[in-house]
């Protein structure tokens, strides 16, 4: 939601302050505040404000960058053409990029969850055989109260392994949230390639001015023509 609002506020913005600067400051300050949120996903509410923030700085800076790849057209043939192409590329890259971070998610969530759970198992005597079994339980949503034939699993273990199995997965999303880096950096440089906007012309409109009260030829007035020449 916060990402479609400041893809609907950022225009509004461009009419204020520099289009193309509001694009690179947005996409700094947005990769940033996203990237921050690996600082600690276990605290909520500094992942939701971080999260909010980015999205919106984000939002805003898609909303003025997509329009202005159309600018350098001068052709009005083209500017449908130059606009559905600059669609179909975002697209592309929005589902490169959704690919590869469920990629990393889940090849992280299947080495980070079973490490933790691990550790906090044998500390408080589950034997190392049974850790298949609790990862599993803990994946399919199963609460472990319910399991009883895991030695060793007691009542006061409990919540040190739910406490492992969460900083196991917070360990997994902090990776993902590093990795909108590089989908930022090339953001980055993109950016420098945009058109600026020419506000020389903006108060001008092209129209095609035709005389009303020139006369069009009707047909004897034009084999007239021919007959004299």
């Amino acid at each position: 939601m916060s990402f479609v609002l400041g893809q609907m506020s950022g225009p509004f913005c461009a009419n204020w302050l520099p289009a193309k600067s509001l694009v690179i400051v947005g996409s700094f300050i947005g990769t940033g505040l996203l990237a921050a949120v690996a600082a600690n996903p276990l605290n909520m509410d500094l992942t939701m404000g971080l999260l909010v923030t980015g999205n919106l700085i984000i939002g805003m800076a898609d909303g003025i960058a997509l329009p202005m790849t159309t600018f350098p057209i001068k052709s009005q043939e083209l500017l449908g053409t130059a606009g559905g192409l600059s669609g179909c590329i975002r697209l592309a890259g929005t589902s490169i990029a959704v690919a590869m971070y469920s990629t990393i998610l889940n090849n992280r969530l299947s080495q980070t969850i079973p490490a933790a759970v691990e550790t906090a198992a044998l500390s408080v005597g589950i034997p190392v055989s049974s850790v298949p079994q609790l990862v599993a339980a803990l994946n399919d949503g199963t609460s472990l109260r319910n399991i009883t034939n895991i030695s060793g699993l007691t009542s006061s273990a409990i919540p040190l392994i739910d406490l492992a199995y969460q900083k196991g997965s917070a360990q997994a999303y902090s990776t993902v949230f590093l990795s909108t880096l590089g989908f930022g950096g090339l953001a980055l440089i993109l950016c420098l390639f945009i058109g600026g906007v020419d506000e020389s012309d903006g108060e001008y409109v092209a129209a095609v001015i035709q005389n009303t009260n020139q006369q069009v030829p009707v047909k004897s007035d034009v084999e007239k023509i021919q007959h004299e020449t």
